[in-house]
């Protein structure tokens, strides 16, 4: 018994549990139904006012695009891509910030508007231009009534002209022929005369030839006479030491005589040097008096020694003058192959001579004394001495310098001297020469010469060119 009330205990707690349990949850459903259903009212709502709000939005979408000029269907992209396009193409003056309808109308409106204004005053002004081409118009057709009545006249006048002229010409025309038949007489005439004056012309050309010619020979004949010559002695050897190998001269202070001036040496029956051979050489160390200089032998002979009253000359100077000379060509004094031009400056101007112009050994310029440009030679000029004439293609210019200073040296009557004798003249000599060896060496200096000191003895061929020694003729009064 006990045990069948214990099954319904149980069994009427598993119902009072189940029961409650159902309530709860039959609750709990029961109250998320009321929230769903609340939820559920709120989305109607919201979607009633979205639809209402949908239709309206569709409303203006479709005024919109009738305002804006599209179909109602035409899509909102295609809309959005037409209306970029426009503001492009209309409004590419816009700020990127203003570039919308309404500011695209308000601009083209202002461009509407300005651009009225200008047309009215073109209007003005096109109406302005019309009054005065109007008023133009009445002035020019009063000059053209003014210029055809001018026309008319002028018709009538050339008509008139015409008619003297057709007179004048008749007449011109028979002067004309009278004229013509005058001229074919005057025409003989003077052929007839020129033909006369031809044969005087003629006579006196050949005449005038003639007298040219005895002229020129004359002209010759006298420069021959007075033409001083480059070959006159300077002064003479009063005094001789050969021990101590110098000499004295009749040249000094009085004379312009500078120290270190050299002279080439003559015998003393010799007056022009020209026709004789050099003997030895001085230069000149101490002067001593008006007409007294010492000098050192720098060259002479041992079988022709200098003696006293032997000829001293140099073309550089001359008692009481200044000689001035000018230089041309490469000038080789020692035959290195190198140039020798300023030490033939410096020589020149040693002996107190002037150099008028020289050509220069670097360009074909010519140059003066000072070495500037702009050298020319003048009637003051006594010597143009001359050099080897520059050789090669790169010394073209230099060559044409050279023939132009020997054709202007020519022109002026001036003495051209080759560099050598100009050298054996002035009694110059190379004192210390530089001996070189290998490829570049000058073959003069391996030479054979004389041995010094010795009489040279003759291999039985004597020169014509040789003068036999003779002691200088006694002076009148001696």
């Amino acid at each position: 018994m006990a045990r069948e009330h214990q099954g319904l205990q149980i069994a009427l707690i598993i119902f009072v549990v189940l029961t409650l349990i159902l309530g709860v949850t039959t609750f709990i459903f029961f109250r998320r139904y009321e929230e769903i259903e609340a939820e559920r009212q709120k989305v109607a709502q919201k979607a009633s006012q979205a639809e209402s709000n949908f239709g309206t939005v569709q409303g203006e979408k479709v005024r919109l695009l009738k305002i804006l000029g599209f179909p109602e269907s035409e899509k909102i992209d295609t809309v959005e891509d037409e209306c970029r396009k426009d503001l492009v193409s209309f409004g590419s003056s816009l700020p990127e910030e203003q570039r919308t309808y309404r500011q695209l109308l308000k601009f083209l409106h202002d461009q509407l508007v300005k651009t009225n204004q200008l047309l009215e005053a073109e209007k003005v002004e096109v109406q302005t231009l019309k009054n005065i081409n109007e008023s133009r118009e009445e002035k020019v057709k009063v000059q053209i009534d003014e210029a055809n009545a001018a026309r008319d006249k002028a018709g009538q006048d050339l008509n008139e002209e015409r008619r003297k002229f057709a007179e004048a010409h008749k007449e011109f025309t028979g002067r004309e022929e009278a004229l013509r038949t005058d001229l074919e007489n005057a025409r003989k005439e003077k052929e007839a005369a020129l033909a006369q004056l031809q044969k005087q012309l003629d006579s006196a050309t050949q005449q005038i030839q003639k007298l040219a010619r005895l002229n020129a020979e004359k002209s010759k004949k006298l420069e021959d006479l007075v033409k001083e010559t480059f070959e006159v002695p300077d002064g003479q050897i009063t005094w001789v030491n050969q021990r101590q190998r110098t000499v004295w001269i009749n040249l000094g202070w009085a004379d312009g005589l500078q120290r270190q001036t050299t002279f080439a040496v003559y015998d003393a029956d010799i007056y022009d040097v020209s026709k004789a051979g050099k003997k030895g050489s001085i230069e000149v160390t101490e002067i001593w008096d008006d007409h007294l200089a010492e000098a050192r032998i720098t060259d002479d002979q041992a079988a022709n020694p200098i003696m006293p009253g032997d000829k001293v000359h140099t073309p550089l100077w001359t008692p009481g003058e200044r000689r001035h000379v000018a230089i041309t060509g490469d000038i080789d004094m020692d035959e290195d192959g190198k140039s020798d031009l300023p030490k033939l400056l410096s020589l020149i101007s040693l002996h107190g001579a002037v150099v008028d112009c020289y050509l220069d050994d670097k360009s074909p310029g010519i140059l003066t004394g000072e070495g500037k440009p702009g050298g020319r030679m003048s009637l003051n000029t006594r010597y143009l001495v001359v050099g080897k004439a520059p050789e090669g293609a790169a010394s073209k210019e230099r060559l044409d310098a050279y023939s132009r200073m020997i054709s202007e040296a020519g022109r002026l009557g001036i003495q051209q001297v080759p560099l050598k004798q100009f050298l054996v003249q002035m009694g110059w000599r190379e004192t210390s020469p530089v001996m070189t060896y290998g490829p570049g060496a000058n073959p003069a200096y391996f030479r054979p010469k004389p041995q010094e000191g010795v009489r040279p003895v003759s291999g039985g061929k004597v020169s014509e060119l040789f003068q036999e020694r003779r002691p200088p003729a006694p002076k009148p009064g001696q």
